[in-house]
């Protein structure tokens, strides 16, 4: 199955050298734009295994406010957990 378009760094980013964004999971703390990814908060994975499909799929993977910028690292780390086990990873 194909997977769903959603924006990606160059949609945030003007350039990638020295450009700085804030990072959505930690209260703003600036990351380079080179460091950031774009992750889907509520994971396609985890949707699709929950029973997320088609139209609504779709909708979820263009949502804005579905749409996190982070660090790279983090963004792996999360993976496709659902968010109330990413939650508790995240620093207080």
């Amino acid at each position: 199955m194909k997977r769903p378009w959603h924006k990606q760094r160059r949609h945030f980013c003007t350039s990638y050298e020295g450009e700085y964004v804030s990072d959505d999971y930690t209260d703003g703390n600036k990351i380079l734009c080179e460091d950031m990814e774009v992750d889907h908060c509520i994971s396609i994975s985890w949707a699709r295994k929950n029973g997320v499909c088609g139209a609504n799929l779709q909708k979820l993977a263009k949502d804005p406010r579905n749409l996190k910028k982070t660090y790279w690292l983090t963004n792996r780390k999360k993976g496709a957990k659902g968010l109330h086990v990413f939650a508790d990873t995240l620093p207080p």
